[in-house]
């Protein structure tokens, strides 16, 4: 078992722990190969989400990274070793994103205490992440103990916000889920906390998706 003593930036802080969960097993099925290998400004997709997640685990806001994948000697976990995160093999990613979410969960709650801590849930496609929508999701959960916490973009309030902070209190219903329900659909009708932020956070699902958003990066 790993444990937090052992996990790369993991201080010793009286604050409840937040363990970063990256969903990397997806197929990319509209995308039309790996997605999350497909260059950006010079890096992988994925590339980019980690970086953001490393700096505020060395920055000590998450006690540790984890990286769900399909395959853990795969180029998808090399980059995540190259952050520091504990690499986590989902056999029955094919089954969906819940499989994927259902395995980061179960290897962080064998790591975390046994109560007052979070998940933080992150989408492997998003490149546009940012520090201080992290930053205040996390400040918002340690402020108010809400069961779940997620971000309201100014430019997309009608969609659900990523990541998604889940409180050790749900982490048992989560594993649960089935097939492609991911932490969106389990907290329709639930009492989520908000965080207005600016901008957006947009998801790289096809090509046209990472031309545009390259296309807006360069604007």
């Amino acid at each position: 078992m790993i444990t937090a003593a052992l996990l790369p930036f993991a201080p010793v802080s009286p604050v409840p722990p937040v363990f970063a969960i990256v969903l990397g097993a997806g197929r990319s099925s509209r995308f039309g190969s790996d997605k999350l290998l497909a260059p950006l400004r010079g890096r992988p997709v994925l590339g980019h989400v980690l970086d953001t997640l490393a700096s505020r685990a060395g920055s000590g806001l998450l006690r540790a990274l984890f990286l769900v994948v399909r395959d853990p000697d795969g180029a998808e976990a090399q980059l995540g070793r190259e952050a520091g995160a504990v690499i986590v093999r989902s056999p029955r990613a094919g089954e969906g994103l819940a499989m994927s979410l259902r395995a980061g969960l179960e290897r962080v709650a064998s790591t975390a205490p046994a109560t007052g801590a979070a998940a933080l849930v992150v989408l492997g496609d998003q490149p546009a992440i940012r520090r201080d929508v992290i930053d205040e999701v996390v400040r918002r959960w340690r402020i108010t103990g809400a069961e779940a916490v997620r971000p309201r973009y100014a430019e997309q309030p009608e969609e659900p916000g990523h990541p998604v902070l889940l409180d050790q209190r749900l982490w048992p219903q989560v594993a649960l889920l089935e097939g492609d329900a991911g932490p969106g659909r389990f907290l329709l009708g639930r009492a989520v906390e908000l965080v207005d932020v600016p901008g957006r956070n947009p998801d790289i699902d096809t090509p046209a998706d990472l031309a545009g958003f390259s296309r807006l990066e360069n604007t």
